[in-house]
């Protein structure tokens, strides 16, 4: 009831620690109670040599800086993996019904980010340096992704990452082998939303770039970009001869970066007690004190989310510059963002420029993008579960044995949802996709 009121409140390290030294000492008063209960005996002797083994075992461990370090990091890092796992969940399709409401959400993330394509390619025409540039852009994207969360739409690969949690506290807290199939089932779920997200992202802003450049060329009798600049956005996709591989997965840990800070932002102002301080400001005196508890639920609901989002938006942005700055040629490649380059570049050249051969390398590397920021993002969030949440390895290697027999009978289940929430059901409760981003 203890651990749970904490964890509920928050933690810092003083709190872990604490925690730490009390369960110590709970288990060598347990083990000396039940020396004391048993008579002189073999197992009394074995339950005393138990206590002396588990006592120089801690006071060793008490000395040693490596074991402090790594044993308040992983409450700290369970923390906060729990608390970024709460946003992911909203954003997984369980029926054919929660995967057309994804579709949709997906398809007007993908309006905006043409928007935000725009923004950023006329920021970039700014005589100003680098790092200002990169502030610009993180600046840009960081409103665009608050803009996404509010308006309760999707942008693809981001929410897998906060997902990670939920698996592995049932990998370590279920009981028996229906949980594999439990995890299994999510597993295929996120895998046929993220690709709803992903296929409702690239094909409304292609087509969304593509009507803005057309209109943009009306109206002002030129291409949006020079010829120049949109070559060497088009061909910078080539997963051949370009960075695109490396700076994809490059941007897959910064989503699983993200979703960690919006988990970490969330603890703090739990642990601070700000959503309380909010609703009994003094200011309740003069705009009421039930605006305030608004404004304080509003906070503790979102607070997680803004985090994850503004964090983000900065370091896509920041990266490359930072990059730059360092001498080494960083930069960013998230699907969406750059799908949305792609075609505002294929819209300012000439016409045919979807029969050329650069035109097929920049859409594989598109697809490149996909499979690495999910993938990247969600297995560095799922290794970090595992580790915080000490799931034992042998259950991990059941858990993937499973999901490649799933894979090889099943690959339909992968990519499309089930006709029937069944499935999505099986021993969970199915999040919907409807109300993505509402509490």
């Amino acid at each position: 009831e203890l651990n749970r009121t904490v964890w509920g409140a928050g933690i810092s390290v003083d709190i872990v620690y604490s925690l730490d030294v009390l369960d110590r000492c709970l288990e060598r008063l347990d083990l000396l109670g039940q020396i004391i209960a048993t008579p002189p005996s073999r197992e009394r002797s074995e339950l005393a040599q138990r206590l002396l083994t588990r006592v120089v075992l801690q006071l060793h461990e008490a000395r040693s800086l490596r074991a402090l370090t790594t044993g308040n990091l992983r409450q700290l890092h369970r923390r906060i993996v729990e608390r970024s796992a709460r946003t992911g969940e909203h954003f997984i399709a369980g029926s054919r019904r929660e995967y057309a409401h994804l579709l949709l959400a997906a398809g007007g993330g993908g309006v905006l980010m043409v928007g935000t394509t725009a923004a950023k390619l006329l920021a970039a025409r700014l005589p100003i340096s680098d790092f200002l540039h990169g502030l610009v852009y993180g600046v840009i994207y960081a409103i665009t992704f608050l803009l996404l969360h509010h308006l309760h739409l999707v942008l693809a690969t981001k929410h897998p990452a906060m997902t990670a949690a939920t698996i592995a506290t049932i990998l370590r807290d279920g009981r028996g082998n229906g949980r594999f199939d439990e995890i299994v089932d999510r597993m295929a779920r996120i895998c046929h939303s993220q690709l709803a997200a992903a296929a409702g992202n690239v094909v409304m802003v292609a087509l969304g770039a593509l009507a803005f450049t057309a209109m943009w060329q009306r109206l002002s009798g030129g291409a949006f970009l020079d010829h120049q600049t949109a070559q060497r956005t088009y061909e910078s996709f080539s997963p051949l001869t370009s960075g695109t591989v490396f700076f994809a997965a490059l941007t897959g840990v910064l989503l699983w970066l993200s979703a960690l800070a919006g988990g970490w932002l969330d603890n703090w102002s739990t642990w601070r007690r700000i959503p309380q301080g909010i609703a009994d400001h003094r200011l309740g005196s003069r705009l009421g004190h039930a605006r305030m508890v608004r404004w304080s639920a509003t906070w503790e609901r979102h607070i997680g989310d803004w985090g994850s989002n503004i964090s983000l938006g900065l370091m896509l942005g920041m990266v490359p510059a930072i990059g730059h700055f360092l001498g080494a040629p960083l930069d960013v490649r998230h699907v969406t963002l750059s799908t949305g380059m792609l075609f505002t570049a294929c819209g300012s050249l000439a016409d045919g420029w979807y029969s050329n051969a650069w035109f097929m390398l920049a859409v594989s590397g598109i697809f490149i993008m996909f499979l690495l920021n999910l993938g990247v993002s969600f297995t560095l969030s799922l290794w970090t579960a595992l580790r915080a949440l000490q799931v034992p390895a042998a259950d991990v290697r059941e858990l993937l044995r499973r999901l490649g027999t799933r894979v090889m009978l099943r690959p339909l289940d992968f990519l499309l949802p089930p006709r029937t929430p069944a499935m999505a059901d099986a021993g969970t409760e199915a999040p919907a996709a409807v109300t993505a981003g509402r509490p």
